[in-house]
């Protein structure tokens, strides 16, 4: 992006977040989608979480379920029942 590491952090601080929050957040946004999608039924929870980023399924299920409040389990279960 042409901007030094400190300037793209003033940046979001500016914005009321850190680079941290906002990639995990686009992290695990995108783990929510693909676990809804029924093209990815069978990828599994580990590979979806290792897709998106996550080095570890327990920090994945442990911090996907503090920002939607379910398990990803929960979620592809929830969802896949609903449709």
């Amino acid at each position: 992006m042409y901007i030094s590491e400190r300037h793209l952090h003033a940046l979001f601080r500016d914005s009321g977040t850190s680079v941290t929050r906002y990639l995990m957040g686009r992290r695990l946004d995108r783990a929510h989608r693909d676990l809804t999608d029924p093209r990815q039924a069978h990828v599994s929870i580990a590979d979806i979480a290792s897709q998106v980023g996550f080095k570890c399924p327990k920090h994945f299920t442990k911090t996907f379920k503090a920002k939607f409040g379910v398990s990803p389990r929960e979620h592809r279960t929830t969802t896949a029942a609903a449709a």
